[in-house]
């Protein structure tokens, strides 16, 4: 995975959640949330019988970026900020984003694709 910046007008992503895989094509000069929004707009149409999904909102999606510095080590990974633009958050393009969705009780979903250190990112 490249770790340089953006330097594309419209960058596509591939968001993860489980076996769910979204192409999320952006702006550079976006906000991370924005990300967010077109997540719900195409699971307001397809909620794969995945009752977490349905009601979804902004504030229960928590994005995590993975990155790899070194082939010879695992990927590292961050959660990414709403507020950054996509440019500023370093993202390269054809990334893989993973979303986790935060239950009502405080915990999150659990997700068959994503390091399981990364639930320290999201509690």
């Amino acid at each position: 995975m490249a770790t340089s910046s953006i330097s594309l007008k419209e960058p596509c992503f591939r968001v993860k959640r489980a076996s769910l895989t979204l192409f999320v094509v952006t702006n550079a000069t976006n906000k991370v949330a924005s990300i967010k929004q077109d997540i719900i707009e195409m699971l307001e149409n397809h909620s794969g019988g995945d009752d977490l999904l349905v009601g979804l909102t902004p504030a229960r999606i928590r994005l995590i970026a993975e990155q790899s510095h070194h082939p010879d080590q695992p990927p590292t990974l961050r959660p990414l900020d709403d507020n950054n633009t996509i440019k500023s958050s370093e993202l390269a393009d054809d990334q893989i984003i993973y979303f986790v969705l935060q239950l009502s009780d405080g915990t999150v979903s659990p997700t068959n694709n994503l390091h399981t250190n990364a639930h320290a990112f999201l509690v």
